[in-house]
């Protein structure tokens, strides 16, 4: 079990302070771990700047940032056959826009790292899956989750409150 060091500091005050029947302590741990966390956020932001005024690629960390402030999205189209749970995030990364690709899992062909898209009524889309995200990509991994640029995918998007429409 990894216990952050905010959480050493609350501890320790807790057990000194009970142990000595003082609640200065146990207040003291408190601060001191907020004190801690607050740093540690605040740092994370000005990495996060660092490595983009500097040029470099967004780290796994980041993007897992990113995520988890993207809203999620129900996905609808006439015109496509979606995948069973049409509910996905839409991540905007370095200016463009990406989805999980399970949402055209019915559409989608693999050879190992190419991924072949065949929708109805157009030319099949080749794309190579990427290990790690790089600026631009068509399709990457992340974790567990491909995720496949919109604008390559070649079927218009509207985005609406709380839903998108394909097609």
């Amino acid at each position: 079990m990894f216990i952050r060091l905010e959480g050493v500091f609350l501890i320790a005050a807790a057990i000194i302070g009970i142990y000595m029947g003082n609640i200065y302590f146990i207040f003291i741990g408190f601060v001191c771990a907020a004190i801690i966390y607050f740093l540690r956020k605040i740092i994370s932001v000005l990495e996060g700047i660092h490595y983009r005024l500097l040029g470099l690629q967004l780290t796994e960390q980041q993007i897992d940032i990113l995520l988890q402030h993207s809203s999620i999205y129900d996905h609808e189209s006439e015109a496509l056959e979606l995948s069973d749970r049409p509910y996905s995030k839409l991540i905007t990364l370095d200016g463009h826009q990406y989805v999980n690709s399970k949402l055209f899992k019915k559409y989608i062909t693999t050879e190992e790292f190419l991924y072949t898209i065949h929708f109805p009524n157009a030319e099949p889309i080749q794309m190579y899956l990427e290990t790690v995200y790089t600026s631009g990509v068509e399709l990457f991994r992340h974790r567990d989750h491909n995720f496949v640029r919109v604008d390559k995918l070649g079927i218009p998007m509207r985005k609406l409150d709380d839903s998108i429409v394909w097609g």
